[in-house]
């Protein structure tokens, strides 16, 4: 299975990972968890592994707009990834 640093992607370890660190530290077993927002899937992949690690069971929702995207009009270079992960 490959790594969240395959994935292309604006989270980085720096500012993100911490956030997330922190949050799946604190999170009790069997936890709702919505995130908002997740373009090609870095983050969301970071978090899953990061509750998979502590051994939690979780239930994850991911909601994305699409709105105002370049990623799905065609114009970035990484659209065709983004709709591949779609």
């Amino acid at each position: 299975m490959e790594n969240f640093e395959k994935i292309d992607g604006h989270f980085d370890l720096d500012k993100g990972g911490k956030v997330y660190d922190e949050i799946s530290g604190k999170l009790p077993d069997n936890s709702n968890i919505v995130e908002l927002g997740w373009y090609l899937g870095r983050s969301t992949y970071y978090l899953i592994q990061k509750l998979k690690e502590k051994e939690l069971k979780f239930n994850l929702d991911v909601v994305d707009v699409f709105e105002r995207n370049s990623s799905t009009d065609g114009s970035s270079i990484y659209h065709d990834k983004f709709l591949e992960s779609f």
